[in-house]
Order: structure tokens, then C-alpha cells, then sequence
């Protein structure tokens, strides 16, 4: 359980996250809308990254060529 203690969920709307807690109904949140665009809302997930961190030059192949 302590993994997941690190995670915390948001709504989204305009961008801007509102941190949930255990006890918030997400369902109340969201509002119907009949018109889709830039501005829709969101059940986000913020959580931290762990994957080893690669150096730029390694991602890069290199192929010279002697003529």
C-alpha cells in the first residue's frame, strides 16, 4: 500500500489539477457537455518517474563514412 501512497489523482478542467482525496465522489465532478474541444476534463495521475535516465549521446547512432 506504501507504493501507492506516492500517487496522487486529480481532476483536471481548464488545465488546472484539483487534487482528490480518498473520500471525493469523482463522478460529481465531471460535467455533461455536448461540444468537445481543448477545454474537456480529465482524471489525471501524478506519480514519480523512476526509469533510469539514458545520456543524449548514447540514444545517438553515429554512421560516418570514408570515400
Amino acid at each position: 500500500m506504501e507504493f501507492f501512497s506516492q500517487w496522487k489523482f486529480a481532476f483536471l478542467s481548464l488545465g488546472r489539477p484539483d487534487y482528490l482525496q480518498d473520500s471525493d465522489i469523482v463522478s460529481g465532478r465531471f460535467q455533461r457537455r455536448d461540444v468537445y474541444g481543448a477545454w474537456e476534463q480529465y482524471l489525471g495521475l501524478e506519480h514519480s518517474d523512476n526509469t533510469p535516465k539514458r545520456s543524449y549521446a548514447a540514444n545517438q547512432t553515429v554512421s560516418l563514412v570514408d570515400i
